[in-house]
C-alpha cells in the first residue's frame, strides 16, 4: 500500500494574544492578585448572609454567591495551569546558558502552547503540527502536534501509527534537513525505512575560524555567514564550540 510517504511541519498560531504571556515572577504575581480579589468576594458574601440572618433569622435562604467568583475561580484555575506547565518547560531547558536568563515565557490563554519563531519572522504563541501524505495519491496518513520546535520527534511515531492502522509501514520517508536527526535516523533503519533526508546546512570552514582573533566585525560581515531562516539572525553553525573550555567563539573572533 506505502511505498513512499513525505513527512513536513508548519507553524500555527495559538488561541492567544502575543503579549499575553508571563514568566514566574509575573504569574506569581497574578495568582497572589486573582487570589486577593477571591478572598474580597467571599468576604462580602459572608458578610451579606449575616446581614439577611440579623433581618430575617436564621431560616433566611443563604445569597447567591458572586456571580463573577466562577469567573475568577476559572481564572485561577488557568493560571494554576500555566504555572505547571511553565515549571515542565523550565525542568526541560535545564542548565543550558545559550536560553534568555530572564527564564521561559507561557501563553496565559492557551498554556499548552510554546512560543516559537513565526515562519514569516518574529515570535508568538504556536503550535507545530506535523503531517505525513502518501506521495502518490497524496493521502494523509498521519497527523501530530509537537510541542516546541522539534519536529523530528514525529518521524518514527509516524511511522508507527501507519504500522499500527494500516498494518504495513513505507518502503522510503522524504523530509527536509530540519526532520535530520541521528536517533531517528537510526530508529528508522532499524526498522528497515530508507530515508531521503539531506543534513542539516554545512560549510566547508567554520566562519568563527579566523587566523586573526581580533578582526573587525565589518571583516566578517563581509563574509557569508549562516543566517537562521526562522529567526533572522546568525545561525548556531556560524559559531565554533571549544569543547576543552565549554566557550562558543562568535564569527568576528570574540569570546
Amino acid at each position: 500500500m506505502f511505498d513512499q510517504v513525505s513527512t513536513d511541519g508548519t507553524r500555527v498560531k495559538a488561541s492567544n494574544a502575543r503579549y499575553n504571556t508571563a514568566r514566574s515572577p509575573k504569574l506569581e504575581e497574578l495568582l497572589a492578585q486573582v487570589d486577593k480579589q477571591i478572598a474580597e468576594l467571599l468576604k462580602e458574601a459572608a458578610a451579606e448572609d449575616q446581614r439577611d440572618e440579623q433581618l430575617y433569622g436564621p431560616e433566611a435562604t443563604p445569597g447567591k454567591l458572586p456571580a463573577n467568583l466562577r469567573t475568577l475561580r476559572e481564572r485561577k484555575a488557568k493560571l494554576e495551569d500555566a504555572k505547571a506547565q511553565l515549571e515542565l518547560l523550565q525542568e526541560k531547558r535545564g542548565s543550558r546558558s545559550d536560553l534568555s536568563a530572564k527564564g521561559p515565557q507561557i501563553p496565559l490563554a492557551d498554556p499548552d502552547a510554546w512560543v516559537l519563531p513565526n515562519k514569516e519572522g518574529g515570535y508568538a504563541p504556536n503550535y507545530s503540527p506535523v503531517a505525513t501524505t502518501e506521495t502518490h495519491g497524496g493521502f494523509i496518513v498521519d497527523t501530530q502536534v509537537v510541542v516546541g520546535t522539534n519536529e523530528e520527534a514525529a518521524l518514527v511515531p509516524a511511522v508507527d501509527s501507519m504500522q499500527e492502522q494500516f498494518n504495513e509501514k513505507p518502503r522510503q520517508v522524504l523530509a527536509d534537513s530540519g526532520f535530520h536527526n541521528g536517533a531517528a535516523l537510526a530508529a528508522l533503519e532499524k526498522r528497515q525505512v530508507e530515508t531521503l533526508i539531506p543534513a542539516r546546512q554545512e560549510f566547508k570552514e567554520n566562519p568563527a575560524l579566523r587566523p586573526d582573533p581580533t578582526v573587525a566585525v565589518e571583516e566578517a560581515q563581509r563574509v557569508a555567514l549562516p543566517i537562521n531562516p526562522q529567526s533572522k539572525v546568525l545561525d548556531k553553525a556560524a559559531f565554533l564550540y571549544k569543547e576543552a573550555t565549554d566557550i562558543y567563539i562568535a564569527p568576528w573572533g570574540s569570546l
